[in-house]
């Protein structure tokens, strides 16, 4: 496996999300006019779909506690899976490539704990030489603040890089049984390239956003989430400067 760099995927994930690269979509579904609800009206009948999206973010920055699950495939195939407690701090895995490294965010610092072949594979030479002799232990950074803005779903749209403009004419979809029991509506793009999937039930968390090969989803919410914080004997501490991917 080649080594790969942080900014490289986030770039590329960003691309995805914003809707750069190939045409197409994967999951777009016959939409119509959001003030036009099909069988099954919500709260949502004659809002704008952007009042509608604006809703969704709001409704999971409020949420106590949510898991983010995030797959994108450029020039490596990249999946986070986190989950955000009460307190802010998030807990979970990142996976790149196949090789998969346990994470822990908090506002001043990242741990990382992953296999001997996941420093080889995805970090500087000076890190990965001195995890090598340290596998089992922790590896703190300072804090990841584009994950930690995604666990905690924050200002998810500026997060994601997802430009103003692909958030206009948005259409609405007739809400739908989704296969988690759901009654969604989906907000499209008119080139179908960036949909978003809304819970049509108070609140109306947004669960999912698919473009271009990127597919980001959001559940458990207000679930049991705890974050234990490696102690100094559980972990390797880094340099400003240093980076776990």
């Amino acid at each position: 496996m080649t080594r790969w760099t942080w900014l490289g995927l986030v770039l590329a994930m960003s691309m995805l999300l914003a809707g750069c690269g190939a045409h197409g979509a994967a999951h777009a579904r016959p939409v119509a006019s959001a003030s036009t609800p099909g069988s099954g009206s919500t709260e949502f009948a004659g809002l704008p779909p952007a009042t509608i999206l604006r809703q969704s973010l709001a409704a999971l920055t409020g949420a106590s506690t949510l898991r983010v699950q995030l797959k994108a495939q450029g020039t490596h195939y990249l999946v986070v899976d986190l989950r955000r407690s009460p307190s802010g701090d998030c807990v979970g895995t990142l996976t790149v490539d196949g090789v998969r490294a346990a994470l822990i965010l908090t506002d001043a610092n990242s741990y990382y704990r992953g296999s001997a072949r996941y420093w080889h594979a995805s970090t500087s030479p000076r890190v990965s030489a001195i995890m090598a002799k340290h596998v089992g232990l922790w590896a703190r950074f300072s804090t990841n603040s584009f994950l930690l803005d995604l666990c905690r779903a924050t200002e998810l749209v500026k997060t994601l890089r997802i430009p103003s403009k692909n958030l206009r004419d948005l259409h609405a979809s007739t809400p739908y049984p989704s296969t988690e029991g759901r009654t969604v509506v989906n907000l499209t793009t008119p080139d179908s390239e960036l949909e978003f999937g809304v819970d049509a039930a108070s609140p109306h968390y947004l669960l999912e956003i698919h473009a271009l090969g990127a597919t980001a989803q959001f559940s458990d919410f207000g679930a049991p989430v705890s974050v234990t914080i490696p102690g100094p004997s559980e972990y390797i501490p880094f340099a400003e400067g240093d980076t776990a991917v």
